[in-house]
């Protein structure tokens, strides 16, 4: 939550720079992104400049320079002011070292210290009759010094509702002022309805969630200039969250068990146990220690197996629970499932699998005739440390023995011993192709088998495999080559060959008929009128597309699109951009590609539309004294030109400058108070 003042507008002069298109073959036109803003301007006052030129001209439009806009530019050397300005507020030049020259024809009035400290400062141009602060121009003592801050402010977290306090000490020091920084830009702060002591070493305000992670600073000042506190931040204090949780452990009677649990913003830990109805605090006894810590410790026995425990972590804002662990006994390893002996045809997977309780740790083993030896994960074995071993059948293990051993902390067992037999079934040496064939000629699925064997084509239409036969449609469907008509009604199917004899059965890989169909267009995209800023869609669809690519023709005919800072979704059905000059009058159609060729949307045009101006700023009636000059300022977005109008009981009429009225046609109106004009209306 940031206190922001009224109808403020940011608003960013961006350097115009020359495109330059040049044709280059079948790559994307790229846009470079736009570099840092020097002027940042709000609500017509141009609040900073973070530029590092020597001569700087600023934009026209801007009505004021603020306070401290320009201040310790150590590169400014000349500046050039639009004759919009007619305000040069306090500090606003203050420690520009190398400023020589300031040429400001529509300023008539300068802050207090606006050029302090600027010691090459030789040639000024103001407006006839600028009224100029007596220390515009000040140099700083020679003996004075800036204040020295002797006691930083520090970060804060604080519960929503609680009290919050930022303080800062300094030494030599005139004025205070709180600043906050809700973005990238700071901001005075001011006593109000929320904070109090902006101006003071002692800033207070109530913690709210709308203000949470905004950073604070003080400015700090004298005669011979500002220095600012440490930034710091404000965030609401919430409840704890848990960032690292326990697991469950399983440890042998006598081993010491650990229980950890990491949290942010945690004020206090209460470790408790579940006995079976509701959780319980633990204390610190002769079984448990550290009940109130990150890490709770105790003995594994028996007594405690199955037990369920949980952290219970509290702050000022609330508490959390982590996850519920449990805590298990080890005991030696049991089978609960033994393997058994496989034959398996040549070349087909091999799997020994057990079941073994009390989470051991495994280690499959075969025996060489002598001696039982480790298996180890290679190109013939895999899953030697799990429940299950694989291995491809072959003869060079057939006769093999296997066993699974597995032990944990508490012992070490066995499984039964189990043999391998290898049994030789076809081979499928090569697999049939996918195929994208027209309608109404004939597609041809080959496979090559190995072995003697029987063969049966197999079709999966999206319900499973399904033996195919020859007959008005198929023909070849017991031999190793299948042949039929491509027609709309297969395109879609797997096709598979089985090859079978006494040892076993094989499959080849499946492979897919699709007929060969082109894309076509079902929606054209429309032309388009959106205003400068807004986003711009175009859709378009296709049936049979694969894939897709918008186009373009900027009059030299057309292109292929690519996403990048102008345009996404150009290979999808909806094309995105943002409404801008640039673009006015571009044509844009869809091409949708499919398995039969390319097919193209009708063209649609994008047409820039134009907005009218919007008044972001009225300007608010006036009582001043006669003699003095009344001011009225107002601003709008989006306009090209500005004229005042009064009425004096007859009607709205334009006003232009002259001896009366100055600023007629901009976004700031001046004139003398005298009796005459009082009543008049102006807008």
């Amino acid at each position: 939550f940031f206190v922001p003042e009224e109808d403020e507008e940011a608003l960013i002069f961006t350097p115009v720079e020359e495109e330059i298109e040049e044709e280059i073959e079948e790559e994307p036109v790229r846009i470079a992104a736009p570099k840092e803003e020097p002027f940042v301007v709000s609500g017509g006052v141009l609040t900073a400049y973070n530029g590092t030129d020597a001569d700087v001209s600023v934009p026209a439009g801007v009505t004021a320079i603020g306070e401290e806009a320009f201040a310790g530019n150590a590169s400014l050397r000349t500046v050039t002011l639009p004759e919009s300005v007619a305000e040069i507020g306090e500090g606003a030049f203050a420690d520009c070292p190398k400023l020589e020259k300031i040429t400001a024809p529509g300023v008539k009035k300068v802050g207090a210290m606006a050029f302090i400290g600027c010691a090459s400062l030789r040639d000024t141009l103001f407006a006839e009759g600028a009224e100029i602060a007596e220390d515009a121009f000040a140099l700083p003592e020679p003996s004075a010094t800036k204040p020295t801050i002797t006691s930083q402010p520090s970060s804060k977290k604080i519960v929503l509702g609680g009290a919050v306090f930022f303080s800062v000490s300094a030494t030599g020091a005139t004025s205070y002022r709180w600043q906050t920084n809700a973005g990238s830009e700071w901001k005075d702060v001011y006593d109000g309805s929320f904070y109090s002591g902006a101006t003071t070493g002692t800033l207070r305000f109530t913690s709210t969630s709308g203000i949470n992670n905004v950073r604070f600073r003080c400015a700090v000042k004298n005669s011979a200039g500002t220095v600012y506190s440490n930034a710091v931040t404000f965030s609401v204090l919430n409840k704890p969250v848990v960032t690292s949780q326990p697991s469950s452990k399983s440890m042998v009677a006598g081993q010491q068990v650990f229980f950890d649990v990491k949290a942010t913003d945690a004020a206090s830990y209460r470790w408790q146990y579940y006995n079976g109805t509701d959780w319980k605090n633990l204390f610190n006894d002769a079984t448990y220690s550290g009940v109130t810590g990150g890490t709770l410790k105790f003995t594994a026995k028996s007594t405690l197996s199955g037990r369920k425990f949980r952290c219970q972590i509290t702050n000022a804002a609330g508490t959390v629970n982590s996850n519920t662990v449990t805590f298990t006994i080890i005991e030696k390893p049991v089978f609960t499932s033994q393997p058994s002996s496989k034959t398996v045809a040549m070349g087909a997977r091999v799997y020994f699998a057990a079941k073994v309780s009390n989470n051991p740790t495994y280690r499959w083993q075969y025996y060489d005739g002598s001696a039982w030896k480790d298996l180890y994960n290679d190109t013939t074995y895999s899953g030697v440390t799990t429940t299950t071993l694989q291995f491809t059948s072959k003869d060079t293990l057939n006769g093999r023995k296997f066993r699974l051993k597995a032990w944990n902390a508490a012992g070490t067992a066995y499984s039964q011993t189990v043999t391998f037999k290898c049994l030789t079934k076809p081979t499928i040496t090569g697999n049939p192709a996918d195929k994208v064939i027209a309608e109404g000629y004939t597609v041809t699925f080959a496979a090559t088998v190995t072995g003697t064997a029987s063969y049966r084509w197999q079709a999966n239409s999206g319900s499973g495999w399904k033996d195919i036969y020859d007959g008005s449609f198929y023909s070849g469907t017991t031999t190793k080559k299948l042949t039929f008509t491509a027609k709309a009604s297969v395109s879609g199917v797997q096709f598979r060959l089985k090859a079978y004899n006494d040892a076993g059965t094989v499959y080849s890989s499946a492979a897919t008929f699709t007929l060969k169909v082109k894309p076509t267009i079902t929606q054209n995209p429309t032309s388009q009128t959106v205003a400068a800023g807004y986003t711009v869609t175009f859709t378009g669809r296709a049936s049979n597309a694969s894939t897709y690519r918008w186009q373009s023709d900027d009059g030299n005919g057309w292109r292929d699109l690519y996403n990048d800072s102008t345009f996404s979704g150009v290979t999808t059905t909806t094309l995105k951009f943002t409404a801008k000059s640039s673009l006015n009058g571009r044509r844009f159609r869809l091409a949708a590609t499919g398995n039969g060729g390319t097919a193209y949307s009708t063209a649609a045009t994008f047409t820039l539309a134009v907005s009218k101006p919007v008044i972001t700023q009225n300007p608010s009636s006036q009582t001043v004294t006669a003699g003095y000059t009344v001011t009225f300022t107002a601003g709008a977005s989006g306009a090209t030109s500005y004229r005042w109008q009064y009425n004096a009981g007859s009607g709205w009429k334009d006003l232009f400058d002259g001896s009366v009225y100055s600023g007629t046609a901009t976004t700031r109106l001046t004139f003398t108070s005298v009796t005459s004009l009082s009543g008049i209306q102006y807008r």
